[in-house]
């Protein structure tokens, strides 16, 4: 995902569509295209990768924290409805990562993406009766 960090007052409406059309209308786009096939494979996973953000909004993320709100909305409703179909739908929302968003410096106790990854590996490998919903992933610290 993108965040272009920036007042509400002072974001330019292309700040705006440019972090909706990636954050939000990008994994629409994957999971539609991609439905046939995950529903033809008999037993899938989709899962996004949201944002603590998405539940608690923080200054200057307005477009950033719209996306991720939209985003778990999106994966709610894909829950309902992709779960006769087989597809588990599931969303991972780290706290502060180890990544260049918004041009953040990283911080020691920031969450490493090695451990996003492993996250997404335990949700795909679990017991396929159950699915996970949404994982928080804070820092420790």
């Amino acid at each position: 995902g993108i965040a272009i960090p920036k007042l509400f007052m002072d974001m330019e409406l292309s700040d705006w569509t440019t972090t909706i059309d990636t954050n939000l209308n990008g994994v629409f786009y994957c999971c539609y295209f991609f439905k046939e096939l995950l529903s033809s494979a008999g037993s899938s996973d989709i899962i996004n990768i949201s944002s603590r953000s998405g539940k608690n909004p923080a200054k200057e993320l307005s477009a950033y924290c719209s996306s991720k709100f939209g985003l778990n909305g999106l994966t709610e409703v894909l829950q309902i409805e992709l779960a006769t179909h087989g597809i588990r739908v599931s969303s991972i929302s780290p706290g502060r990562c180890a990544t260049k968003l918004g041009n953040e410096q990283y911080q020691d106790w920031h969450i490493s993406p090695k451990i996003i990854a492993e996250s997404v590996l335990s949700i795909i490998n679990s017991n396929r009766s159950v699915f996970w919903g949404n994982l928080d992933i804070r820092p420790f610290k």
